[in-house]
């Protein structure tokens, strides 16, 4: 959220169809308020309902709507895009999305939210404090996930609200298989991951997004 005309929501669902895992989660679908526009892209099956209806878009089209708004595609990747430079772009993967926002001109402490944080790295409660570093499981599932469910009345998305609820247990990357971890570790190293902390979490995202 960074303000009444740039809104972003985000459905995550439980891994357990898509990666076999229902201790992570992943973003299925993204609503995107834009000026006047209510823009939403689901994945699984891909469709895009613009403003309340549903629309084709066509591979490489541009769709333009009121207000200087733009919705691309090329392939499985979508972006919505403001004549002031804000930016979401949804890329899909049958089955789950991974999700990008940009702020254009707007200045980082407009925005708040799961997707943006008041610093680089500290996290807060929805209309509450940061929390302390390092977070906690509690802090993190107890307080800070649920602060941030949208209600249905705040919802940009015209279906029912998908239920929360926190993961069974924690999933570190040492618990993924051996063969698995070696690959995902040697792919991040590759990529130039070196703090160990960053290397561990790029080894879980890799390994179980593969």
């Amino acid at each position: 959220d960074a303000g009444p005309d740039f809104v972003v929501q985000a459905r995550q669902e439980s891994g357990a169809v898509v990666f076999n895992n229902p201790h992570v989660t992943m973003n299925t679908a993204v609503a995107i308020k834009m000026g006047s526009n209510t823009i939403a892209i689901y994945d699984s099956p891909q469709r895009v309902v613009i403003n309340g209806a549903a629309r084709s878009v066509a591979d490489d089209a541009i769709v333009g709507l009121p207000g200087g708004v733009y919705l691309l595609r090329s392939g499985n990747s979508y972006a919505a895009v403001m004549g002031s430079g804000e930016m979401v772009r949804a890329d899909l993967y049958g089955g789950w999305m991974n999700i990008t926002v940009g702020l254009g001109q707007r200045r980082r402490a407009s925005a708040k939210g799961i997707l943006a944080s008041p610093t680089h790295t500290a996290l807060a409660i929805r209309n509450g404090p940061q929390l302390q570093e390092p977070v906690s499981a509690g802090d993190l599932y107890q307080r800070y996930a649920p602060s941030w469910v949208v209600a249905p009345r705040e919802s940009l998305f015209a279906e029912h609200p998908v239920k929360f609820s926190a993961p069974a247990k924690l999933f570190f990357a040492a618990d993924l298989e051996p063969q698995a971890a070696a690959k995902a570790r040697a792919a991040c190293v590759a990529a130039g991951v070196k703090d160990p902390a960053h290397l561990d979490a790029c080894t879980l995202d890799a390994a179980v997004f593969r």
